[in-house]
């Protein structure tokens, strides 16, 4: 592994001098004092200080700013260990604590980017927050036992858009279980989180809340106010109230609850590839008086080249410039959520408890379908707005036979639309339009920025999914056993070509279709460098069931020792692709089968009445597979991509009006309306059909068929 470089090697020896580091920071504080747990790693760190004094040339020479950084950051890494020693000897587990410190990247992070101003592409901010959401994207979440995990899109229903989709006022707790865990939890790697809800009960009560937090009490970020912004407006109202009380005293109970969360948040639109620019960056001097914009875009004509005495020319820059200084700076977005949860419960004398939980979920953002607070890649024409559905319905029954065997039963039904439309501030029928900035869009040459309406503005997803479970826990002597089935039935319809997210509307094209330019004058003249545009089918539908079933024991062998043993199988079943008869294997999406997966564990108390706990658990755990990733992977065979056709075009120019027959005859698969101009052009010896601009000034049309 030579193609690694030194420091990564370096790295990974510190990620394992640091792993074992929590353990025996763990171990000193179950005995000793956390003073002089931390008085003996300082020992340890003069030591090799020492050690370093001898055996390796320091330049003593330093400016004092220097040397009072060094000290401070010795200070705080000090501190920082002698308050992590307090966190163990409090009581907190190693495994909890070590984790929760080593986090402080983000805090390094945060602070590099304000204090040092280094900068982050978009690619490595993207990194920086896959990092925080990972675990919980591979967490299981449920609600009093039924799923509120989307198996589509393999997070919380409702996405990262919507605040909430359960109030907060209903929660109850919360259970956790992190990974490794025992048997009963399954369809997820990291983690399992149960939420239940609350109940009412004999008593009549409520109570109600108001939340208000302003943008007028604080300051205006770092980036707007770089860029001439003002502060925008921020404002996040919360309110809600519960109410739960008898239905038939010590019998039955209800419970309601209602929230709502309204917040004005706009997104500020910078590219600094774009911002800044006059018309000297079209090659116009700045003593010409350009005339005042008469369309969202350039309109193509007879012109091919840049000329600032052409008053066709001088009224596309005017347009062009009024395109993009549109699109740039603060955009309003509002978002508005509200839940409303209601629970009945029901116990007969004894034996019987049931439940009936209704939940339903609204969320409104006009604008708000990028997260954040600044974009560059989007323009605030493509800010599209993004809505929410969620309803869930859940039921459940548990039954005692005696003391020592329990039996319990859930059912549930949720339905997650979610869905976007554009904006309006342009004309909803015209295209994505793409300017690459000079340099490209990289690093160096900065980012890619989007006008018009966006492609996923339109996409939509729905997705219904039916749970049964049952389970069973049996106590005997000092075993406590647990088995279950749980089966669960996914049908998910996408109705955008699997774009509904920005990635995907890049590959797989859109109806709008998007024109890309390199080069302003070349958008002011509206040559375009490449048109790219999809037609079809765009409806992709499909059903999976899962079904998973375990058993688990756990037997106290002493009153100090648990031991855990269990196993589980999870079955993910997909509807197989159309194949491609020349790969016969496009035909064959792996289902989830044989996924036999052990579990093992055990807990010990070396000294009575002592905190310290050792505990190891071993297992396999697979998370439930994410379908947009079975969308993908089937596209190419028989799935939602093979329904679709897609074309680029490049543009070529010849006298306004010119049409060759030929290509409509050669090309029947495109119907041309409307008399475009359009030719056959010979490029690396290949015949290219171009339309000279069907849809950007929005008065044609173009239908594909298969």
């Amino acid at each position: 592994m030579s193609f690694l470089p030194a420091w990564t090697w370096f790295a990974a020896i510190a990620l394992v001098f640091w792993g074992i580091t929590g353990v025996t920071q763990k171990l000193a504080t179950n005995r000793i004092s956390s003073e002089l747990s931390f008085i003996w790693f300082a020992y340890a760190m003069i030591a090799i200080s020492a050690i370093l004094a001898v055996t390796v040339s320091i330049h003593w020479h330093l400016r004092p700013v220097i040397v009072v950084e060094a000290v401070a950051g010795g200070l705080l890494n000090g501190l920082g260990a002698l308050t992590s020693f307090t966190a163990l000897e409090s009581g907190g587990k190693a495994s909890v604590v070590i984790s929760l410190i080593s986090l402080y990247p983000l805090v390094t992070v945060a602070f590099a980017v304000t204090i040092l101003h280094e900068s982050l592409t978009l690619a490595q901010g993207s990194g920086v927050g896959l990092a925080i959401v990972a675990a919980i994207l591979l967490s299981l979440i449920s609600v009093d036992g039924a799923s509120a995990t989307s198996n589509y899109f393999g997070n919380a229903r409702g996405g990262e858009k919507v605040p909430y989709i359960f109030g907060e006022n209903a929660i109850e707790e919360f259970q956790v279980a992190v990974s490794p865990y025992r048997a009963e939890y399954g369809g997820a790697a990291t983690g399992f989180i149960n939420v239940v809800t609350r109940s009412g009960s004999d008593a009549l009560h409520g109570g109600g809340f108001y939340y208000n937090r302003n943008s007028g009490t604080g300051a205006n970020d770092a980036v707007s106010k770089a860029n001439g912004f003002a502060r925008p407006v921020d404002i996040l109202q919360q309110f809600g109230g519960s109410v739960g009380g008898p239905v038939l005293p010590n019998r039955a109970w209800f419970f309601v609850d209602y929230e709502q969360q309204r917040e004005k948040n706009p997104i500020t639109a910078i590219n600094p590839s774009f911002v800044g620019l006059d018309q000297t960056d079209f090659g116009v001097p700045d003593g010409v008086q350009l005339p005042a914009p008469n369309g969202p875009f350039p309109v193509p004509g007879a012109l091919t080249t840049p000329d600032a005495n052409n008053p066709a020319y001088l009224q596309g820059v005017a347009n062009a410039l009024n395109a993009i200084q549109s699109n740039l700076g603060v955009q309003p977005r509002f978002r508005n959520d509200w839940s409303l949860f209601s629970k009945v419960d029901y116990r007969d004398s004894k034996d019987d408890r049931f439940y009936l939980s209704l939940n339903w979920n609204r969320f409104d953002s006009p604008g708000g379908f990028i997260l954040g607070t600044e974009t560059a890649l989007f323009g605030k024409s493509t800010l599209a707005n993004a809505f929410v559905r969620d309803y869930q319905a859940s039921i459940g029954w548990s039954h005692a036979y005696g003391s020592n065997l329990l039996n319990e039963v859930h059912a549930a039904f949720s339905r997650d639309d979610q869905f976007s439309t554009p904006t309006g501030s342009v004309n909803p029928a015209l295209p994505t339009v793409l300017l690459v900035p000079s340099g490209g869009d990289s690093e160096e040459g900065g980012t890619n920025f989007q006008l018009g309406n966006a492609g996923f503005a339109g996409g939509r997803t729905n997705e219904a999914l039916w749970q049964l479970s049952d389970h069973v826990s049996y106590l005997r002597g000092n075993h406590t056993l647990k088995f279950g089935i749980e089966f669960m039935h996914t049908h998910v319809t996408d109705l955008a070509f699997g774009g509904f997210d920005p990635d995907a509307q890049a590959q797989n094209g859109t109806f709008r279709g998007t024109y890309t330019f390199t080069d302003l004058s070349k958008f002011a003249l509206g040559i375009y460098d490449n048109f790219f545009q999809s037609t079809g089918q765009p409806k992709f539908s499909f059903g999976v069931p899962y079904v998973g079933f375990y058993v688990h024991d756990t037997y106290q062998i002493r009153p100090r020792l648990t031991l855990d043993l269990g196993v589980r199988e999870d079955f993910q079943v997909y509807p197989q692709p159309r194949e491609n008869p020349t790969f016969p294997i496009t035909g064959q999406f792996p289902n989830q089968y044989q996924r036999v997966a052990p579990r093992f564990g055990f807990a010990w108390q070396p000294l009575e009445g002592q905190s310290g706990i050792a505990t190891k658990t071993l297992g396999i755990f697979s998370e439930r597979r994410c379908e947009i990733a079975m969308l993908r992977l089937d596209a190419g065979a028989g799935g939602v991509l093979a329904k679709r056709a897609t074309t680029t075009v490049g543009f070529v120019v010849k006298g306004a009006g010119e049409a060759n027959g030929n290509a409509l005859r050669k090309h029947s698969a495109f119907t041309i309306e409307h008399g475009e101009a359009c030719q056959l052009a010979s490029q690396d010896g290949m015949e290219l059909l171009t339309v000279v601009l069907p849809l950007l000034a929005g008065d044609a049309k173009r239908r594909a068929g298969h």
